[in-house]
């Protein structure tokens, strides 16, 4: 038999060739007992997709289940590399996928595992920037090389990430609207798309540029990182500490003369910033964006601070102070909302 070295503490597998046995702690603190019986395709570490090497994703969000339900759809194994209690729950009970504008559900059944079991096509980091170096543990360096690693989430430096993977990154962005509530995702407004800073050049160009097509999303690249990260971050900031310092959905901030002022205010705060880095973006396809929200949409940020949860938007201010360079007279707006912020909370 084989003892897996990445579990550890109270959770441990052990495989034969045959069954895997997993022992766990119940509620109760009483010894558990489970076993599965591996097929031979699962042996030999190929996939039940026609033999395609599975796509891992981290992060236990909207966005990662979006992705694997759409990948899923696409004829691509999927598997998520998380073991908390609300992602065996979500693998038991499958999800479902609403799509607002196809009037369209439908429910997936999803696969989890606490680290990589077989060789991957691709990986897709979607973490949170709160638990961005948790989730990195899940991935083993030694079995990702030449792979293409894609990630979305949105940090001060990706340096460490790259160092602890030893393998370059391909950053991505999403332009979507998702909401979860448990086993039910719902994909609001229209076409989701997603950006890749992925240059013509770069071997895994075609394979992760048909993977992301094969979803269904527009998918769109560009070779300049700095004007992929401000076309995205400023409007999404914007968007996201408003609703977090009104309590309210931006659809509703947007009819509200006051606070369509805030906007103009923080949007050319954050223009000026981008201009500090030599990056010229287009105001009026920011301000687009933001109206274009739709109307019962509420960002992750806003609903994680209903929750008393503080990660996000701390990371968010670090990041936000960082491109500032600390220096508060550079965004007196953007400043102010942050500490009407921590003063409520």
């Amino acid at each position: 038999y084989e003892m897996q070295r990445s579990l550890v503490g109270s959770e441990m597998c052990i495989r034969d060739s045959r069954w895997v046995f997993h022992c766990t702690t119940g509620k109760g603190g009483e010894l558990m007992f489970f076993s599965k019986e591996i097929t031979p395709s699962e042996k030999n570490g190929t996939s039940q997709n026609n033999g395609r090497p599975p796509v891992y994703l981290t992060g236990l969000n909207p966005l990662s289940l979006y992705l694997a339900a759409k990948f899923t759809a696409a004829g691509q194994r999927c598997i998520i590399l998380n073991d908390s209690p609300a992602c065996r729950e979500l693998c038991a009970s499958g999800l479902t996928v609403k799509e607002d504008r196809l009037l369209q559900r439908q429910k997936y059944s999803l696969e989890s595992s606490f680290w990589i079991r077989e060789a991957p096509e691709m990986i897709v980091i979607t973490s949170a920037a709160a638990t961005l170096r948790s989730d990195l543990l899940h991935l083993s360096p030694s079995k990702i090389q030449n792979t293409p690693v894609v990630i979305f989430s949105v940090v001060e430096d990706y340096e460490f990430v790259k160092a602890f993977l030893k393998t370059p990154l391909i950053q991505g962005y999403f332009n979507g609207y998702l909401m979860q509530e448990k086993s039910l995702l719902t994909i609001l407004g229209r076409q989701c798309s997603v950006e890749l800073v992925l240059s013509v050049d770069n071997p895994f160009y075609t394979r992760v540029t048909g993977a992301f097509q094969e979803t269904g999303n527009e998918v769109k690249t560009s070779d300049n990182a700095a004007q992929a990260f401000w076309n995205n971050f400023i409007p999404q900031t914007v968007a996201s500490l408003l609703s977090a310092s009104a309590q309210k959905n931006i659809y509703n901030l947007t009819k509200d003369e006051q606070e369509r002022n805030l906007i103009d205010k923080c949007l050319h705060e954050l223009i000026n910033l981008a201009a500090g880095e030599k990056i010229e973006v287009d105001y009026a396809t920011l301000l687009k964006r933001i109206y274009n929200t739709p109307a019962n949409y509420i960002s992750p940020l806003q609903e994680s601070l209903s929750r008393k949860q503080l990660g996000e938007l701390g990371s968010l201010t670090s990041l936000l102070l960082q491109k500032a360079g600390n220096d508060d007279c550079k965004i007196p707006c953007l400043r102010g909302i942050l500490k009407n912020i921590y003063t409520r909370l």
